[in-house]
């Protein structure tokens, strides 16, 4: 801003003479003599040149200053690269380096110096003031949280009971319907939660104290660790209480359960306390005047003992014979995770063995890391398994109603095809044995929901254990630098060359088979989610998963050759030529296909319908994607191209109503009694218990002929089928009554 103003002014002052000129026709009289105005016009003039002179500096001046400015942010971003590349390198670097002399005699005396900081009573009185203080400071965020608490451990016992009776109902034969669980799992949450919700409360007061000690806050810090590990582990022995979540709803082995349930209750005595101290301990080194003492002494020595617990309760519950593995079924034991057990047990039990030896040699900081990280991977792989189990126990429920709507379906189908089957033997024509009615097959789509549901619990497992340990493991940065091979990416400015690393290729890998997974697949997945929602026959069903798995297809092959640098530039060409290909050379194909998902959507014929197409009568059997099935009056099945019924004229007897028209011509003889005959003609219709009573049967006279009273006789009849028996029954009828009443037929 002020540069321009700068050069505005610089620009008003480029010619001095004509604006000293200016200046003094403006401000100065014209009464002074020559002499004076000839002085005044010497010092503006002079005014002028000093002004446009510091003008001209002021502009260089700040031009300097934007130089200037310009540099120091360009400095700016080359000092926040390089701490971002040198904080890399301390990620990458730092943990691996030893953070504490290894274990000797002065160790055990750092241990009794930490002991007796963590339990100095003035420390601990320190926290109690503290603690006081917060409480009395924020009541109306303590008393609502203590009443909650208190509330909880009132009504503890009648969650237990409300548990016991959802149970119960989780094992009845329509399972209660999912809100059972929903609510199985909200009452275990609850019943998990006092104990760990008094102890944050505390640490967030402890956290906020304006006290002076350190220690408090140190406390804080340590409880809220400890309140964290008490929920996870509190949460995980109430899903597997008897009658609860794992036992009644998710049909766990109670073995496994009885197993699980033991050595979570010793494991959460032993952990909580050994995580506080090493929280705590922990916390202490933040403190710009801390030695780290206390962490590499009493710090270190709970979370060897902490090691030690882990290994054991790893020990004792993934045991070969006496563990949840002993349990497991036929069926599961054909798994890779029971077939590879003698690889993967010694590791899982000895992993926190060899952190413990890391953190007495020396190396605590990168140990506490690690482990840290192998917790939060264990609890993610169990708050996945839960969440599986929870979509697991819906999609039962869910297969169970379809079961039942199956069933009410099927029977009512069988129904109506056994009554059109006797009426189509009444009329002497043929009709299809079965309808080929596509069906929900259960087992099939069972086994495709539980794949893709397995795959994506895979997928998101997987995910997170990335996220977790990315950056504990410089080597895996590799993938991201190291370059396969280079592609051009074409825009609308320029183009731009784009490197295809190895990351790249593992997502298009990765990409490529979650296509494949999601094809075999997602039929299932949307006939259990979506498709019994909507009230679509099978039909209609059918297309739905046809379409999404060509959407499937499509979406997997355009991101898995976008990942390895095809996109749709290198390929429109061959799509063109493919599409012309298939126009030229699979028209006929093409175009039935097409026809074939148009009925199956639009849905102008069904299967059952009776349907006249090229002069050929019949029911509809089958429709497949190519041609649909026609089971004609003589049993004869015509294969009908789909293109015939959306390109030429079909007559469907069924569409909207089976209910059609049968129209007899009566011929009387000359002279013969009309009124007579109406009246006999309209009792005989009336009469036959075939022939609906609305519409009502009619009865024209139509035509003068040579030698005869033509007249029309018109009913309607139910089904299509019933139409050649009521034929035959009235013109039986009608020879009969006009013979007996002596009206002559010609």
């Amino acid at each position: 801003m002020g540069q321009l103003q700068c050069s505005q002014e610089a620009q008003n002052l480029e010619n001095v003479d004509q604006r000293c000129a200016q200046i003094l026709a403006e401000q100065v009289p014209q009464t002074l003599l020559p002499e004076q105005r000839e002085a005044i016009r010497a010092r503006v003039r002079g005014l002028l040149n000093d002004r446009q002179q510091l003008i001209e500096n002021l502009s260089g001046s700040y031009a300097r200053y934007m130089d200037l400015l310009s540099s120091l942010q360009e400095r700016g971003q080359q000092l926040a690269s390089k701490s971002a590349a040198f904080a890399q390198l301390l990620d990458e670097r730092l943990m691996w380096i030893p953070s504490a002399s290894p274990v000797s005699q002065a160790w055990l005396g750092r241990i009794a110096r930490s002991a007796g900081w963590l339990t100095n009573a003035e420390n601990w009185r320190a926290v109690g003031a503290g603690l006081t203080a917060e409480t009395l400071r924020q009541p109306t965020r303590t008393l609502p949280v203590l009443a909650l608490i208190a509330v909880l451990l009132l009504v503890r016992h009648r969650l237990f009971a409300r548990l016991d009776t959802l149970g119960k109902l989780a094992r009845a034969t329509d399972g209660g319907g999912f809100k059972v669980t929903g609510m199985a799992l909200v009452i275990t949450l609850l019943a998990a939660l006092p104990g760990p919700a008094l102890l944050w409360m505390i640490s967030s007061l402890l956290s906020q104290s304006s006290s002076a000690v350190e220690f408090v806050k140190y406390v804080g810090a340590g409880l809220r660790r400890a309140a964290q590990y008490w929920l996870y582990l509190e949460l995980l022995r109430q899903i597997c209480r008897s009658h609860g979540l794992a036992d009644a709803h998710f049909q766990w082995n109670k073995s496994t359960l009885k197993v699980l349930r033991k050595n979570l209750s010793w494991l959460l005595m032993v952990y909580v306390p050994l995580s506080f101290i090493i929280a705590t301990t922990h916390a202490s080194t933040m403190n710009a005047n801390s030695t780290g003492d206390y962490a590499s002494g009493l710090g270190r020595f709970a979370f060897v003992l902490m090691s030690i617990a882990l290994s054991a309760f790893l020990w004792s519950v993934l045991h070969l014979r006496k563990g949840v593995l002993a349990t497991m079924t036929p069926d599961r034991r054909a798994r890779w995770v029971w077939r590879t057990r003698i690889l993967w047990y010694p590791v899982a039990v000895i992993t926190p063995l060899l952190l413990g030896a890391a953190a007495l040699l020396g190396y605590y900081h990168a140990a506490l890391a690690l482990e840290g990280r192998l917790l939060r991977s264990f609890l993610i792989v169990i708050a996945v398994l839960l969440l599986h189990n929870l979509a697991t126990r819906w999609l039962l429920l869910l297969q169970n109603k379809i079961l039942l709507w199956e069933a009410r379906e099927k029977h009512a189908a069988e129904a109506i095809s056994r009554t059109r089957s006797e009426v189509a033997e009444t009329a002497g024509q043929g009709s299809p044995q079965s309808l080929d009615v596509p069906q929900v097959d259960l087992v099939t789509i069972n086994a495709q929901t539980r794949a893709l549901f397995d795959a994506l619990l895979w997928v998101v497992i997987g995910a997170f254990l990335w996220t977790i340990w990315v950056d504990m493991l410089p080597a895996l940065r590799v993938l991201g630098n190291t370059t396969l091979w280079q592609h051009t990416v074409k825009s609308a400015s320029a183009a731009q060359v784009e490197n295809i690393t190895v990351s790249h290729l593992v997502m298009a890998v990765l990409f490529a088979v979650l296509t494949v997974v999601a094809t075999r697949n997602v039929p299932g997945l949307l006939e259990i989610l979506l498709l019994p929602r909507l009230s679509l026959d099978a039909g209609v069903r059918y297309a739905i998963n046809r379409i999404a798995i060509y959407i499937v297809i499509t979406i997997g092959t355009i991101a898995t050759f976008n990942e390895i640098g095809v996109g749709w530039d290198e390929v429109q060409w061959l799509a063109a030529a493919f599409s012309v290909g298939l126009g030229f050379g699979l028209q006929e194909i093409f175009a039935n296909f097409v026809s074939g998902l148009i009925m199956l959507f639009e849905r102008p014929i069904r299967v059952g319908d009776i349907v006249t197409v090229d002069g050929q009568s019949g029911t509809v059997s089958r429709i497949r994607m190519r041609a649909t099935t026609i089971t004609d009056w003589d049993n004869k099945e015509i294969i009908v191209p789909n293109k015939k019924f959306i390109t030429d004229r079909v007559t469907n007897w069924t569409l909207t109503s089976p209910i059609t028209r049968v129209v007899i011509n009566v011929s009387l003889a000359l002279g013969a009694d009309t009124k007579l005959a109406e009246r006999l003609m309209l009792e005989i219709a009336c009469a036959h218990k075939l022939v609906l009573a609305k519409p009502v049967p009619t009865v024209f006279f139509t035509q003068f002929a040579e030698s005869a009273l033509n007249f029309e006789l018109r009913v309607f009849v139910k089904e299509p089928a019933d139409r050649m028996p009521v034929l035959n029954d009235l013109h039986m009828a009608l020879n009969e009554i006009f013979q007996k009443h002596g009206i002559r037929i010609p």
